[in-house]
């Protein structure tokens, strides 16, 4: 079981899936968002067009046909012009009224609407456009001297383009004026429609917006439960590793902390040249012990036995372990011999003040331990393994003794 909760712990979470998930879904309602502003700006510019049509064009028309009444008088005075500077500016009066009507066609281009409409307007651009090489051929004419033949020209051609652009003027004017009311009905329409739409770019907007908050949301969510699965499964790690260590009937630590421990102290004490002290021991008659009371009062026994001998060492380096059954052993850092068979002492002693029943016990009328003390200053001439050695006999001597004993043993 341990072993699996640490091949779960190993395993990483493929990161690379989310982040390019969450990257298309916010490239969607990006994509979303930029349509919804697309959207409403050209709704906007149709829904302009449609409002502004009938006073634009009706005015741009006016204003083009008095440009052009303007243009065809500047030509005129031209021709009647007596110096060559009045001439130059009769000229540039013809080409400003020119770009003036230019203008207006223009913006009669952009805000007609209606087939009928966009005709006319092509009809006064192309008649202008034709317009064009006249002028330019009077102006030529006149620059070079032949005035008659500039006014002839003029009479036979110009005048007569000029009159039909002014007419074509007039009927773009008389369209928009005629066509206001059906154009602002069909706007209303179109307004109408288009206000749908515009309902439906703003619910995609706030989707949009709502979808990337969510998102945000959810990414903070997931990396949040993904920390938290990964701390809950740390935490159970580390409980299945002190669950590993640790004996489950009295709490202390097993045999197997034990002797992790006892090879870590061997080394720093033989690093800092410092004496190690095993205290070995178990209960005296505890199969006795057993059978007279039950294995449950047995557990109890060796449950209380743990929790006395516990206050006893609580330095660092110091580990209460159970070995085994009712086996227990002490691991003593930086203690000497004697300091080690003084703690034992005191130990054997509060074991025997706890007062547990054993009545069938040939040694006390209340339970009591026999010790096995070993000390040694690691060498690299002995091992970890002989001072173990040296604390099971010593504990051995102790029972041979009669039990209720303290035996010791100094390595050195």
């Amino acid at each position: 079981m341990h072993s699996l909760f640490n091949k779960i712990n190993k395993q990483k979470f493929p990161r690379s899936f989310l982040p390019i998930s969450y990257l298309l879904i916010a490239l969607i309602f990006i994509f979303f968002g930029i349509f919804t502003v697309k959207g409403l700006y050209e709704l906007g510019d149709i829904t302009k067009k449609i409002y502004n049509h009938p006073l634009v064009v009706s005015n741009a028309s006016i204003n083009a046909a008095l440009d052009i009444v303007k243009m065809h008088r500047s030509i005129k005075d031209a021709l009647l012009a007596n110096s060559s500077s009045e001439m130059e500016l009769a000229l540039n009066a013809v080409a400003q009224s020119e770009e003036d009507v230019d203008r207006q066609l223009n913006l009669i281009q952009t805000y007609i609407i209606g087939e009928e409409g966009k005709a006319l307007e092509k009809k006064a651009r192309q008649l202008f456009e034709n317009w064009k090489p006249i002028r330019e051929n009077v102006v030529k004419l006149l620059k070079s001297g032949n005035k008659k033949e500039a006014i002839a020209v003029t009479k036979k051609n110009g005048t007569a383009y000029v009159d039909k652009i002014e007419l074509e003027m007039l009927a773009l004017n008389s369209y928009a004026k005629e066509n206001a009311g059906a154009l602002i009905g069909d706007g209303m329409e179109i307004q109408s429609y288009f206000e749908k739409i515009t309902l439906i770019l703003l619910i995609a907007g706030v989707l949009s917006i709502a979808g990337i908050f969510i998102l945000f949301i959810i990414a903070v969510a997931a990396f949040k439960f993904v920390a938290n699965a990964k701390k809950s499964l740390q935490k159970a790690s580390e409980k299945l590793e002190e669950m590993a260590l640790q004996d489950g009937l009295t709490k202390i630590a097993n045999r197997r902390h034990f002797d992790k421990k006892l090879q870590e102290e061997w080394r720093r004490m033989m690093r800092i040249k410092k004496p190690l002290s095993l205290v070995f021991f178990d209960v005296d008659h505890f199969k006795l012990y057993n059978d007279t009371y039950g294995h449950q009062a047995g557990d109890i026994c060796l449950q209380t036995i743990a929790n006395t001998a516990a206050p006893l060492f609580k330095r660092p380096g110091d580990l209460l372990a159970r070995y085994g059954g009712e086996e227990f052993i002490v691991i003593l850092t930086d203690t000497h011999l004697e300091g080690a068979t003084a703690l034992a002492e005191k130990l054997r002693h509060n074991i025997y003040r706890a007062e547990m029943r054993h009545e069938t016990s040939p040694v006390s009328k209340f339970v009591t331990i026999s010790c096995g003390v070993s000390s040694v200053i690691p060498d690299e001439s002995t091992s970890h393994q002989v001072l173990l050695k040296a604390a099971d006999d010593a504990l051995y001597e102790a029972k041979e003794q009669g039990r209720n004993k303290i035996v010791s043993i100094n390595l050195n």
